[in-house]
């Protein structure tokens, strides 16, 4: 009669009696047949003084798992050129609002050349780090559209994800001189005023399965169209100016340049 390791020695500590440690190792001979895995601690149990303890030299390895969460700082320099080409776009007054889910009143297009332009080094950077994470090199990255948020008290982004792309991103200009008093005296279990949160799925044992951020002026984030992002609001005086953008990506051998448009 074939019985799985755990109930076979169930049974053979009840028949013959062994004391714990003489179970335990039994334990762990059949479960090792089984190719099942125990903690002695868990049990409590330990093996016979006799059996010598390996010494082990490999410090075990973590393998990259799940999206590519990506974040780099903008220079100061590049953060004045990007409020530039945003006043433009107030001047223009392209409102996006009907292709965002933002429950924010001032969202509005940018002019996707210059934004390029700007974020073409940063661009670069990912790059980099795209072909040592995923093992591919990128051939071209292609800007879609590109607008600005001038969030202000009381508004935020219900939790969403980007479509009609490869990429999503974010980068941040301005952030209120009040939001940061307002997270030290935050009393609650959230992510806190104008914190952005992105996730996978719900929650799983041992999964780190969500990043929450208090942004800063400069952060500069790039991730998968699907990745679920949510921005929380806040109370204080003040906009939070942030510029997204979507990108189209193509895929290419070992050898070639990134080619940005």
């Amino acid at each position: 009669m074939l019985i799985n390791g755990v109930e076979t020695m169930a049974i053979l500590f009840l028949k013959k009696g062994r004391r714990n440690e003489q179970y335990i190792y039994s334990y762990l001979y059949l479960s090792r047949f089984d190719d099942f895995i125990i903690s002695l601690h868990a049990t409590g149990g330990s093996m016979k003084k006799n059996r010598p303890q390996a010494k082990i030299k490999d410090n075990g390895l973590f393998y990259y798992w799940g999206p590519l969460l990506f974040r780099i700082t903008l220079s100061p320099e590049d953060i004045q050129a990007l409020k530039n080409v945003c006043n433009e776009a107030r001047l223009e007054k392209k409102d996006h609002r009907k292709e965002l889910v933002g429950i924010i009143k001032e969202e509005l297009l940018i002019n996707s050349e210059k934004y390029t332009e700007i974020v073409k080094p940063y661009l670069e950077k990912y790059q980099m780090t795209y072909q040592n994470f995923y093992g591919k090199k990128l051939k071209h990255i292609q800007t879609g559209y590109v607008w600005v948020n001038y969030m202000k008290k009381g508004e935020f982004n219900p939790p969403h994800n980007h479509i009609d792309c490869n990429l999503s991103s974010v980068l941040y200009l301005e952030i209120p001189p009040g939001l940061e008093k307002e997270n030290e005296e935050f009393i609650g279990r959230g992510f806190g005023p104008g914190s952005i949160h992105f996730m996978i799925a719900g929650p799983q044992p041992l999964y780190n399965n969500s990043y929450i951020f208090k942004p800063k002026v400069g952060d500069f984030f790039i991730f998968p169209w699907c990745l679920t992002h949510t921005v929380a609001p806040f109370k204080c005086k003040g906009t939070r100016i942030s510029v997204a953008a979507n990108f189209t990506i193509s895929e290419m051998g070992k050898d070639g340049n990134l080619e940005i448009a």
